[in-house]
């Protein structure tokens, strides 16, 4: 039997041995750490992974309804989790489960821009694909506008045998998404335009593309104007066929469209008919009535103008409604003239309201 000087000695051999190896298990704080189930605002979404998981089982799922395979495709897509974008790589360069490729490819058409990170499996998808298949693959390019996507699509030009007409065609109409340009051009046509920029530097590449959007949108608005002003034709003279006791009604549709063109002339032929001495429906001024809270102030200045010179009988209450909430000098003083000539109650305070602003409402 060890005595107690020895016992001593070796419960304090033991305590040093401890202290140089440390713990030999886990602390009390450590197994509370590992037992303890994480905090709320730490925990996974996990309804989103569901979302995430579903939607990979759905599209690797050759069974499922294609409209099913797309939808899953846009929301994996949207992901950021590299796993994920790992197997959408995977899927359109294999088409694998089948199917898979075309469902990436129309999802990310259907979206406002392509994802940036698909778009090399996307050039490499679209340099192995089979002529059928470039009807899909197509339009997941149009809004990718970086040198190597345009490259894949430039290099559909070159392919021996050629494409058919209908196909060259749609690779030139993706082309011109690609880069803005305002023109189509024949193949041959892109086929020099890219042996000239092939080679850009990033910022020549851009600078490129930025003027050839600049010449699109000028090209658009030289279009939109020449449409403007054949509509404009078109309905005066359909006004002008138009019998006089049938010509309101095609004023009060004009001044209620949603377009300000259509709107604005529909405000000038009632102008040129007041002018002309002849009558205007109650659906004119009912449709004026209704423009007096419209959210573009070119056409509440038209309207308030409008039932200024119409003068109709229940203008004063809705003059005094309108005012209370107009901002705009120019629209608030012809509804001033037709309070001034119909009074309302409980209005007085409004009109000095107006009276203090400088400019045609004071005036």
């Amino acid at each position: 039997m060890p005595t107690d000087g020895r016992r001593f000695r070796l419960a304090a051999l033991l305590t040093g041995v401890l202290l140089l190896i440390g713990p030999v298990g886990p602390s009390v704080q450590q197994t509370r750490a590992q037992t303890t189930p994480p905090a709320a605002e730490d925990a996974p979404d996990e309804p989103g992974l569901a979302r995430l998981r579903a939607a990979r089982l759905t599209l690797q799922n050759p069974s499922a309804p294609a409209e099913e395979r797309r939808d899953a495709g846009a929301l994996l897509l949207a992901s950021d989790d590299p796993a994920i974008r790992a197997m959408l790589h995977r899927a359109i360069l294999d088409d694998s489960p089948p199917g898979a490729r075309r469902a990436i490819a129309e999802a990310a058409a259907a979206m406002p821009a392509t994802p940036r990170f698909i778009a090399p499996a996307l050039g490499l998808a679209l340099e192995r694909a089979h002529e059928r298949e470039l009807e899909t693959l197509l339009p997941a390019f149009r809004t990718l506008d970086d040198p190597a996507s345009v490259s894949a699509v430039v290099g559909l030009l070159r392919r021996n045998p050629p494409l058919p007409p209908a196909t060259l065609d749609l690779v030139g109409a993706t082309l011109q998404h690609q880069v803005g340009a305002a023109e189509p051009r024949t193949p041959g046509g892109w086929l020099a335009w890219w042996d000239v920029h092939a080679d850009d530097a990033p910022a020549e590449w851009y600078r490129a593309l930025a003027e050839a959007r600049a010449e699109r949108v000028r090209a658009l608005e030289e279009d939109r104007q020449l449409l403007s002003a054949d509509v404009e034709r078109l309905y005066r003279q359909l006004h002008a066929v138009t019998p006089v006791g049938e010509r309101s009604p095609l004023i009060a549709e004009l001044i209620r469209a949603d377009r300000r063109l259509n709107a604005r002339i529909g405000f000038e032929l009632a102008h040129r008919t007041l002018l002309n001495a002849r009558p205007l429906g109650p659906d004119v001024m009912d449709a004026a009535l209704a423009r007096l809270d419209d959210p573009d102030v070119l056409i509440r200045r038209e309207a308030a103008r409008l039932l200024d010179r119409i003068d109709p009988p229940d203008l004063g209450p809705r003059a005094a409604t309108a005012l209370a909430a107009e901002r705009d000098a120019e629209a608030a003083a012809p509804l001033l003239r037709g309070l001034a000539r119909q009074p309302q109650p409980n209005t007085g305070a409004l009109i000095t309201d107006w009276a203090t602003h400088p400019g045609p409402a004071r005036d």
